[in-house]
Order: C-alpha cells, then structure tokens, then sequence
C-alpha cells in the first residue's frame, strides 16, 4: 500500500512539473482599409480598432495541449463619399484550440468565433463568422513561435498569424503577434502585445 502510494504521488508530481500554462493579458490593435459600395461608386474606408484581451495557454509534455482566448476592441470606421464619416465600431473575438505536444512540435486545430458592430445614425451593422484554424507552436530554449492559418474555410476572411512568446527567469511572459489578412481587397492587419507569467 505504501510503495502504491509513493508511487501514485511520483506520477501525480511529473505531471505538476510537466504542465507548463500561461495566463496572458493583451493590447490589442487592428487596422483595416477597404472600399464600399454606396449608389453604384466604390468609396474607400478605414477602420481602426484597439482594445483588450485575455488567453490562456495549457502545454503538456507528450501531453494534450489546450489555449483559449478572446479580445474586444472598439473605435471607429471612416467612411468617405465626397466628404469623410466616422461612425463608431466594435469587434469581438473568441477561440480555442486543442493539439498535442509532441516534443518541439505542438500541432493543433482550432475553432474562431467573430463579430463585428459598425453603427450608422439610423441603423447597425452586424457581421457574425465561426472559423476553423490550422497552427503550430515550436518550442526552442525559453522561448515559444506560433504560426496559424485562421478561417481556412472562408477566403474572404483568411488570415495568417504569427506570434512568439518569451519567458523569463522569474516566470514573466512576454509576446507579440501579427497577423494579416490573405486572398482579400480588404488590407487588414492586427496585432497584439502581451504580457503574462507562467504557472
């Protein structure tokens, strides 16, 4: 009974120190320049939109791997037809992945949730989309690289996105991320500065 109990307590200790999580805090920005269509001409427009985020990132050695996250960000989107207007904006995000480490490597697949407000004097437009992502995390010394395609299955809105996470000594976390926009007329980019630790 002893020798199982010493023997369940090693097991149950490689996994605490196996785990490796990261709880992370986030600036977030995004910039995108488009046209629309008012009265048969294309006007351009502009929308810039900063906010908020938050994730949570769960590695296990030869283990299952689990990240969630969301962000909002409001602003304003301008648009121009002879003179310019500004109306006001918002957008939200959600997404969670799951993969599994496999050394180095950390495959995963992933599900992105995402709406968008623009509001008009009269009216609002709302635009909703779920998105299935494809990604990657690599692991090298103290530092982790991220690359995903997200929305693979809609063209209009894929994007691909890069990150890379830095951990310190003293289990500060520190990140950034970029992403842009593919295979659209819309010139979108975004990015994201992060600053967390690890548990």
């Amino acid at each position: 009974m002893k020798n199982t109990l010493v023997l369940l307590l090693a097991i149950l200790s490689y996994y605490v120190i196996a785990d490796q999580r990261f709880i992370l805090g986030s600036l977030e920005g995004d910039i995108a320049v488009g046209e629309n269509e008012i009265r048969g001409f294309e006007t351009p427009s502009t929308s810039i939109v900063t906010g908020l985020g938050a994730r949570l990132l769960n590695f296990k050695d030869e283990g299952l791997y689990f990240g969630t996250g969301f962000k909002y960000l409001t602003g304003e989107r301008k648009i121009c037809f002879i003179f310019c207007d500004s109306y006001d904006a918002n957008e939200t995000s959600l997404f969670g992945e799951i993969g599994r480490n496999m050394g180095q490597w950390t495959p995963f697949v992933g599900v992105t949730f995402h709406s968008s407000e623009v509001v008009f004097p009269n009216e609002s437009v709302n635009n909703e989309s779920w998105g299935l992502d494809l990604g990657f995390w690599l692991e090298y010394d103290k530092f982790k690289l991220r690359g995903v395609l997200i929305n693979l299955n809609d063209e209009d809105y894929r994007t691909f996105s890069v990150s890379r996470l830095v951990q310190t000594d003293n289990k500060l976390v520190l990140g950034y991320e970029l992403g842009w926009l593919l295979d659209s007329e819309i010139y979108q980019f975004s990015f994201s500065l992060q600053i967390g630790r690890s548990f």
